[in-house]
């Protein structure tokens, strides 16, 4: 039984470490491939086209394995996820570059769920802490080799091959999730196996009424919620005036869908994507504010800060990609740290605080980096910042799994805490770019000289982004 356990807690490790490599190895190879593609203009939705997917439906994957067994769901969610990846790899175009970011996204948001249901399934209540603190660290170790390995693909080796004329120079970035992906695959035919007992949910139901509860009308009109408030952040400001009737347009029906959505959702009750009886629990709503602060922030950095040392400092993104690591490296020890704790003593509330609490002070020192601060600055400013999150954002999952009945986890885990991170990703990320646009005054911008002939205007606005 503890070998079984020990598989399922490397499967899931292995499952998330392909999620969240898939949000962060693009980030060092933006650079290039705007050049690439002479797309500034698109650089918004090479991140929003994956997190908005895998936004939109983590809660209905969630209620999806609340009704139904994980295992199938996983496995055909991670083919999903493959077939993206290769989308993106043989993407000639900016357009189908992020079709298949988006496509990648809703293979992701299974995944992700699927990771989280087998835990929840699997692993006493005791033992969630550390496993979540071990499989929440195959993130952390996700987020530190994603920006190292896309860089390293960007610089050198799919360089090699776009000079032979076979690969543009952002394929094998997005290659590199196929073996992840296939490894994931073997793991969840071999080592997984959900007893009927283990999510007795509904199982008197028929697939068909089963499929009714699945809240279908609210994942299209928060889908479109979403979409509605990303394209205005986006197009605003950039490609049409603030106060342009489409812009003004959006906004409304942005706020009209939102309302419809919360109607819906009270309406259907326990059947709803995002569950009032859930969601209003002290426990649940406090942790998905904590993940929504720390998502609004470092997502902006994994996408800025790679921008700021390749085209303010001038390094390759081989070498961005290694300096990130001084963010990252701090937030896989206070996961791993933090949770072995909890496991131990039960108390997480006095680690969330503390966690904010650096966080917050790191993310206020990076507001001052520009293009004369020192390595040991910028660096110690990533590891405070990096610290913090580690030592919090792990733990809202650890109290959801606590308070909520079993039956609910897993509507729980695809509504409440990450449904909300991944908002906050959304929404951020967004208003970063409309930001960083905005700075830039109407200016028109050469994507070929974007590593060059912009270094001094671009310290100006990245700064402007971070403080923001």
């Amino acid at each position: 039984m503890h070998s079984h356990i020990q598989q399922i807690g490397l499967l899931c490790s292995t499952a998330l470490e392909e999620v969240r490599l898939d949000m962060n190895i693009i980030g060092v190879a933006i650079p290039k491939i705007i050049t690439q593609f002479n797309s500034l203009d698109d650089v918004a939705w090479y991140g929003s086209a994956y997190l908005l997917a895998i936004t939109a439906f983590q809660p209905l994957f969630g209620n999806l394995y609340k009704y139904f067994n994980a295992k199938p769901g996983s496995i055909t969610t991670n083919l999903l996820a493959l077939v993206g990846s290769i989308v993106c790899a043989v993407a000639t175009k900016s357009s189908v570059l992020i079709f298949g970011r988006a496509f990648l996204g809703l293979g992701a948001a299974g995944l992700l769920q699927g990771a989280l249901a087998i835990i929840g399934y699997s692993v006493r209540l005791d033992k969630v802490p550390l496993y979540q603190g071990i499989v929440v660290s195959a993130l952390g170790v996700s987020v530190c080799i994603g920006p190292v390995l896309g860089g390293v693909l960007t610089d050198h080796v799919t360089w090699l091959f776009s000079r032979l004329g076979t690969l543009a120079s952002h394929n094998l970035t997005f290659n590199s999730n196929v073996p992840i992906g296939a490894v994931v695959l073997l793991c969840i035919l071999c080592f997984v196996t959900i007893k009927p007992s283990s999510n007795k949910v509904n199982r008197a139901l028929s697939i068909r009424e089963n499929l009714q509860h699945m809240d279908a009308v609210g994942t299209v009109l928060f889908l479109g919620c979403i979409t509605s408030l990303l394209l205005a952040l986006q197009w605003a400001g950039q490609t049409i005036s603030w106060r342009d009737s489409r812009i003004i347009g959006l906004f409304i029906g942005f706020e009209l869908l939102a309302i419809l959505f919360g109607c819906l959702q009270i309406r259907l009750g326990d059947y709803a994507t995002i569950p009032v009886r859930v969601l209003t629990k002290r426990s649940i709503y406090m942790g998905a504010l904590v993940l929504f602060s720390l998502g609004m922030s470092s997502l902006t950095y994994a996408y800025y800060l790679p921008i700021y040392f390749q085209s303010i400092q001038g390094d390759s993104a081989t070498r961005s990609g290694v300096r990130f690591i001084a963010l990252v490296l701090p937030q896989i020890v206070g996961l791993v740290v933090v949770g072995a704790i909890v496991s131990k003593w039960g108390y997480y509330v006095p680690y969330i605080i503390a966690g904010i609490t650096v966080t917050s002070i790191g993310a206020g020192l990076l507001t001052r980096i520009d293009a004369n601060t020192r390595t040991i600055e910028w660096a110690a400013f990533m590891v405070i910042n990096g610290l913090g999150i580690g030592m919090a954002q792990q733990l809202p999952y650890t109290a959801l799994q606590a308070v909520l009945e079993p039956i609910d986890v897993a509507t729980g885990n695809g509504s409440a805490t990450p449904f909300l991170t991944l908002v906050s990703f959304n929404s951020q990320f967004s208003i970063a770019i409309a930001v960083f646009s905005y700075q830039l005054g109407g200016r028109p911008v050469d994507s070929s000289a974007f590593d060059s002939l912009y270094r001094s205007w671009y310290n100006y606005l990245v700064s402007k982004t971070l403080q923001s």
